[in-house]
């Protein structure tokens, strides 16, 4: 009986090998099928002609999408959302100031964070840091972008709440709570300043300000699930719909 089941393991360790070596390379493990999408980090380093102006630009890419398409669509809009544009064009504007005229030099790093959101919303934070030579401050600049990954479309603000809801007076009261005594967030604030986190929708640029321009305001889900939708993108954090 020994010699047997040495027999039949040894036969199942042969077989085992020869199933491996058989499988095509890259061949997915059911194990990853039905895996999340997954963000990877890209980057590049642009240069003006002149050298003058030089971006580092670090932005989010999206992985394992099983629609491909979908997947590259929703790439190309992470990419261009925060991409400097024509840094040539940027150095010739530069050049034109009376103060710039003496080669002073632009560099800038533009970086992101970005977060999944219950496995169906993407929403990235981009920030930009400019630092002019001799300048006394560096120039700070906050852009953000939310995808509903089923659809690869943007989602507004405003689809996250009911219908006919205040959700521009609750956000703004909420907010004023980030901001000391004396400094008031802007009455008009854009709409498209914003993103989520798995808690939060945070506001941002609500000042003109430059101390407060960085202050961002988050405001839990928790404090305004009365007015969030139920059908809406953030529907698993609203109040169910009274009959």
């Amino acid at each position: 009986m020994p010699h047997k089941r040495f027999l039949f393991l040894s036969f199942l360790s042969l077989f085992l090998v020869l199933l491996l070596l058989l499988m095509p390379e890259g061949a997915p493990c059911k194990a990853d099928a039905g895996s999340a999408p997954q963000i990877v980090q890209k980057g590049m380093t642009l240069q003006s002609s002149g050298e003058i102006c030089v971006v580092d630009y670090s932005y989010p890419q999206l992985a394992g999408l099983k629609d491909r398409k979908l997947q590259a669509k929703m790439n190309t809009m992470l990419k261009d959302f925060f991409y400097p544009g024509n840094l040539d064009e940027k150095e010739k504007e530069f050049m034109r100031l009376p103060r710039n005229r003496d080669k002073s030099s632009w560099t800038e790093i533009r970086d992101y964070s970005a977060e999944i959101i219950k496995g169906a919303i993407l929403s990235v934070h981009y920030s930009s840091i400019g630092y002019l030579k001799a300048a006394a401050h560096p120039t700070k600049l906050y852009a953000a972008l939310t995808i509903d990954l089923a659809k690869g479309g943007t989602i507004t603000l405003k689809s996250l709440f009911r219908k006919g809801a205040p959700y521009r007076d609750r956000l703004s009261a909420a907010a004023k709570k980030e901001f000391r005594e004396g400094i008031e967030p802007l009455e008009k604030w854009n709409e498209k300043d914003f993103f989520l986190t798995d808690d939060s929708l945070i506001l941002f640029n609500l000042t003109d300000s430059y101390v407060s321009q960085g202050i961002h305001a988050p405001i839990k889900y928790s404090e305004m699930a009365d007015i969030l939708s139920p059908e809406g993108p953030l529907r698993s954090f609203a109040e169910p719909s009274k009959p």
